[in-house]
């Protein structure tokens, strides 16, 4: 049985497999951290109406303002 392509981008999108390792078997079977993290941002920003996407980015640019005047290193979650 073969599964579609469509398929197979909601199992990559939803549980954050590598499609190369889905249809190959080839290579690390999830997805690093951050790209999982950045999936699940840009998943959440799209699905927000105009004004609510320009809140985000204001707040992700106040947040990066706090950061820097902590100086502390960057924190790996």
């Amino acid at each position: 049985m073969q599964i579609n392509d469509r398929i197979i981008e909601l199992i990559c999108y939803k549980y954050g497999v590598r499609k190369e390792y889905l249809k190959e078997g080839k290579g690390e079977m999830f997805e690093a951290k951050l790209d999982t993290q950045l999936r699940q941002l840009e998943r959440i920003y799209n699905e927000l109406n105009g004004n609510f996407q320009n809140y985000l980015l204001v707040q992700a640019k106040e947040l990066l303002k706090v950061q820097k005047k902590e100086k502390g290193p960057k924190r790996e979650y």
